[in-house]
């Protein structure tokens, strides 16, 4: 059995007494501060100084950790040629085995296989915003245990339920719903953000549970628990 903690969209809020003892911490992407996403150089002192020491010090073995769209310190793609000093986030994690980065990757903990995705649609000029999303979700393994993307499937857990000017208006990902629907994908677990206040009490798409574990409503108030499951 492993105890997981799931969260996302933190948005600089980094909770430390709510979350559990387990095994795995799960973050599912838009970590970085709204006051500084755009800066490259406050993004890293951020990252470095102030996220990766509160990984560090959570009451787990390991922290799963995915990029989103707010997330522009990330894409280094977007950012290296113009500030090639900064270390990318691959490089500050280069000694920090305790969190394993994933992008379009996946890892192995203690037999349990885990998938990581950053990609979002429909957000140009965003980071990790694609119109061929297949191509990414595509590479998911279907054998896959623990699918963590920052994009939700669509259905509930990708619906605005908090009500707002976007209300009831679906943004999941048809394109992770179809992979997810299909016969032979055996994922157990997916988690996901993006859309703050989608499904948190868990959607069953084909043979997979889908969990929205955003910690932030529409309004980026810090209202949702981080998730606490047990895989067996």
């Amino acid at each position: 059995m492993m105890r997981i903690v799931a969260l996302s969209d933190m948005h600089g809020t980094l909770p430390q007494a709510e979350i559990r003892e387990c095994d795995v911490v799960v973050i599912a992407g838009d970590v970085i501060p709204l006051n500084i996403q755009r800066d490259m150089k406050a993004s890293w002192h951020w990252f470095t100084n102030t996220f990766i020491p509160w990984a560090n010090e959570l009451p787990c073995e390991k922290v799963v950790l995915v990029a989103g769209n707010h997330d522009f310190y990330f894409e280094n793609s977007r950012w290296r040629m113009f500030y090639p000093l900064i270390p990318t986030v691959e490089e500050c994690l280069l000694d920090e085995p305790k969190i394993i980065y994933l992008k379009d990757s996946g890892c192995e903990i203690d037999g349990v296989k885990f998938w990581g995705s950053p990609w979002i649609e429909g957000l140009p000029g965003w980071a990790y915003n694609t119109e061929t999303p297949l191509e990414y979700f595509e590479q998911i393994p279907k054998d896959t245990d623990v699918l963590v993307t920052h994009a939700p499937a669509y259905g509930e857990v990708g619906t605005v339920l908090q009500k707002c000017y976007n209300y009831n208006s679906n943004y999941g990902s048809i394109a992770l719903r179809n992979l997810l629907e299909s016969e032979d994908c055996k994922i157990k677990l997916s988690f996901a953000g993006h859309i703050h206040s989608g499904l948190h009490a868990g959607e069953k798409i084909g043979n997979t549970m889908c969990y929205n574990v955003s910690i932030k409503d529409e309004n980026y108030r810090y209202v949702y628990e981080p998730f606490y499951i047990e895989l067996e």
